[in-house]
């Protein structure tokens, strides 16, 4: 099976050929292509975005940035593989309990399920913005 696209990763070719193709330059396309996807998928990382009406916004945008990079942007390739578990874990229990409270039952692995697909599911589109 002959391979259609060969993906170079890592190796400096895109900076050396001006190619912006750094973590950074994809939040970039995010933001321009999918605001709601890396809305979603910062405040995973308790990245919240700043409020652009007020008036100190400008000033702080470039601080804000930086801090950014240096949160999760600048480390992406490994932060992305170490997702804070234990606050999903714990959202989820606080989500049932919440839910068991309200409904007055137990709840299912299927409403469970459900719960993290409506929490979560929007990062399955995260492989194809990739490619784009």
């Amino acid at each position: 099976m002959k391979a259609k696209t060969l993906y170079l990763i890592g190796n400096g070719f895109d900076i050396q050929h001006e190619i912006p193709a750094n973590y950074w330059d994809f939040r970039e396309f995010l933001i321009a292509n999918h605001e709601e996807f890396i809305r979603q998928m910062e405040e995973l990382y308790s990245i919240q975005p700043l409020d652009d009406t007020e008036p100190w916004y400008r000033p702080e945008m470039e601080h804000w940035n930086e801090r950014i990079k240096e949160n999760l942007w600048w480390n992406f390739e490994h932060d992305i593989g170490f997702p804070d578990v234990d606050s999903m874990m714990s959202l989820s229990s606080s989500a049932a309990e919440g839910l068991n409270r309200k409904y007055g039952a137990f709840l299912t692995e299927s409403t469970m399920n459900a719960y993290w697909r409506e929490q979560y599911g929007f990062m399955g589109k995260f492989q194809q913005y990739v490619k784009e």
